[in-house]
């Protein structure tokens, strides 16, 4: 344009970003998206790897060794502070042992959002290494879930909300967990237990269960619990 200041158009002027100015852009796409962008050019070949937020389903992945590769990419120099996990145990070949060893140096990073769906067996391991964990809304199935012998750190550190969602059994198992979080953690602020039933069935919890929910003795003065009911 005459007398203002041409610009070409092949010009790229987003690699010339801070980097980040650039992770803040790579938060908001998906995982395939943001790995596409390493190919861009030498500039973007490592940017990926700072992002701050992480969303990954195992299904995305041939195999289960592939998904080990993926995920110690970013044991260097990580920026991750929020990971969620889609664990399909039903995918052909999956093992915990082969995943376990890989998420345990994983999330030592200052990960303080870990979201998990599908991997109630995750919890102790989560809570056992993820020493600035904050905000906990994993969602666990109906079967039981062991929580950590020894008190793991962030219980008094640094743990303010934690979800709890599970399918209504006659079992009540998610009695313990709630007891364990209720009971143990010095920081927590918010518990919300996310029952889930189908819409129409009978299933529900013996008179006087979740009354007991709200009287068992709080260790964190600030600690508000909810019960939360959904038909699907």
């Amino acid at each position: 344009m005459e007398g203002g200041v041409g610009i070409s158009s092949g010009e790229d002027r987003i690699s010339s970003l801070p980097e980040e100015l650039l992770c803040l852009i790579l938060d908001s796409l998906t995982l395939k998206d943001v790995v596409r962008t390493s190919v861009l050019s030498s500039r973007w070949r490592n940017v990926w790897l700072r992002v701050s937020r992480l969303e990954l389903n195992i299904s995305d992945f041939p195999n289960q060794d592939t998904c080990v590769s993926f995920l110690d990419k970013f044991h260097n120099g990580s920026n991750l502070s929020e990971f969620k996990l889609n664990v399909e145990t039903h995918v052909l070949g999956f093992k915990e042992s082969v995943l376990e060893p890989c998420l345990s140096r994983f999330l030592k990073h200052k990960i303080q959002r870990f979201e998990f769906v599908n991997g109630m067996y995750l919890i102790p391991l989560t809570l056992s290494v993820c020493e600035a964990l904050k905000l906990f809304p994993g969602s666990i199935l109906a079967e039981e879930t062991t929580p950590p012998v020894l008190l793991p750190c962030c219980m008094n550190s640094s743990l303010e909300c934690v979800g709890i969602k599970c399918w209504i059994t006659e079992r009540a198992t998610e009695l313990k967990l709630v007891r364990y979080f209720l009971e143990n953690s010095s920081t927590i602020k918010n518990l919300a237990l996310h029952l889930k039933h189908e819409s129409g069935g009978r299933m529900k919890h013996e008179p006087g269960v979740l009354k007991q929910l709200f009287e068992i003795p709080r260790r964190s003065s600030l600690c508000q619990f909810v019960i939360l009911e959904t038909a699907l």
